[in-house]
């Protein structure tokens, strides 16, 4: 089997040149073609448990996540392994089914396998289990929930101009009876959502109803029966904004069993399943994430810690803005 030697010697360099070659350090071009074709030619293979042992470094980044389901995480997670593949990292993916014990036991165990850093999409609120992670001085960047207690990197989407814009956007069509499927509100990302909407209709001077405001879980069935239950009051709403992909779904579903049409009784802007209204062929407004910079913004906020282990443990929030789809249907309801 090739040695670092032989690459080195085939290709008439240096052993730090080839080694700066192999850990990705830039060097003169004609060197660098020089060892890739020895490289090549020698069917040469990097040790991978040896340079670890050597740098410290695994080239191994950590993705943990509560559930590998919906349309968001895997869209996000292809764009972050797409990114860190091509800087030479491999990513290493964690559900850990929204189970707190279950996602501790997991990074426990990955901290003792010395990968290079975590990007955590939180179960919830709580910081214990990633506060482990900076303690041991492993680079750590949080995507999705807000994390208040945590000093750490977190990739946020702006989710208070999110539905504060999709609520102005129906304000604008004329609505004035408009409700909202949020999540628990002991979900961060929930209250924002929720600060969003009723910012909109303060500056718009409309008073919504308490009622048509449903704060119960960001499930499919969450947003089915809150649809449903909005539906049931005896002034119903013209509009109804539900706040995560899975809520949409089973909003768009109670709308459907009720009879009511979309085009003529009741208006729905949803969150992330950008071609729902392609597949339905109804007049939904989408909610979008901006998934490629979410992506590389937590890239690149890992890979500076991972160079700068000073950084490890800083507080940065960064936030992505949305953008609003319109439906490419007609028809937006009747205030």
């Amino acid at each position: 089997m090739a040695t670092i030697n032989d690459v080195a010697r085939r290709a008439g360099v240096s052993i730090g040149t080839v080694s700066k070659y192999i850990n990705g350090i830039k060097i003169r071009e004609q060197n660098r073609v020089k060892v890739a074709e020895a490289v090549e030619a020698l069917d040469y293979h990097i040790n991978p448990y040896a340079r670890a042992l050597k740098t410290n470094q695994t080239r191994v980044v950590t993705v943990l996540l509560p559930n590998i389901a919906g349309i968001y995480y895997p869209l996000i997670i292809r764009e972050i392994e797409r990114i860190l593949y091509t800087r030479d990292y491999m990513v290493l993916l964690m559900d850990t089914d929204s189970q707190f014990h279950l996602e501790q036991q997991k990074i426990r165990t990955l901290m003792e396998q010395l990968v290079d850093g975590f990007i955590v999409f939180p179960i919830d609120s709580r910081c214990e289990n990633y506060q482990v992670i900076l303690e041991r001085r492993i680079p750590l960047c949080a995507v999705d929930m807000p994390l208040p207690g945590l000093s750490c990197t977190q990739i946020l989407s702006d989710n208070v101009a999110a539905a504060r814009d999709a609520t102005r956007t129906l304000l604008g069509e004329g609505h004035r009876r408009i409700a909202l499927i949020t999540g628990d509100p002991d979900n961060t990302i929930a209250v924002e959502r929720l600060n969003g909407f009723q910012m909109a209709c303060r500056e718009a001077g409309v008073e919504i109803p308490p009622e048509y405001i449903l704060a119960r879980g960001f499930r499919e069935a969450d947003g089915y029966e809150g649809a449903r239950q909005i539906l049931s009051l005896p002034q119903r709403p013209t509009a109804l904004v539900a706040c995560n992909y899975h809520t949409t779904l089973g909003a768009f579903q109670a709308i459907q069993d009720a009879g009511l049409s979309l085009s003529r009784d009741m208006r729905l802007v949803g969150f992330d399943y950008e071609a729902l209204p392609k597949i339905t062929r109804q007049p939904i407004g989408i909610v979008a994430q901006n998934i490629p910079e979410i992506a590389a913004a937590t890239v690149r906020a890992l890979l500076k810690q991972i160079r700068d282990p000073n950084l490890i443990g800083q507080a940065e929030t960064i936030r992505i803005p949305t953008r609003y789809i319109p439906s490419p249907y007609s028809g937006a309801g009747r205030p």
